[in-house]
């Protein structure tokens, strides 16, 4: 069996770890993995050990979310893309943009 935890990784000015949908696979398996990434994108301030002054403790940011609508994703992977997009938007502040793009077949 493999392990679910992907691990993680940090860099100078990124922090990245992704936790798998299930704990463990089968090697054997030819499977789709869904897993859940985070991102941390350390301040400018933060790497030069000055704290930032707005509620989030961390400099603005401009996302883009590409939502697939396809058939493929009905159920409950669509109900996954909502979760995870209702979390999203709770985590970003007033000086954040966020973007939106949906797609489907056809």
């Amino acid at each position: 069996m493999i392990g679910g935890g992907l691990g993680e990784h940090s860099a100078a000015a990124i922090s990245v770890s992704a936790v798998a949908e299930r704990s463990q696979y089968a090697a054997s398996d030819a499977v789709d993995v869904c897993a859940v990434l985070s991102l941390t994108a350390a301040s400018e301030d933060r790497q030069n050990g000055i704290t930032s002054n707005d509620e989030t403790g961390r400099n603005p940011i401009t996302l883009s979310a590409v939502l697939d609508k396809s058939g493929s994703m009905s159920g409950r992977k669509m109900d996954l893309v909502k979760k995870t997009t209702e979390f999203m938007t709770t985590q970003l502040s007033a000086q954040d943009m966020l973007g939106v793009i949906a797609y489907d077949a056809e």
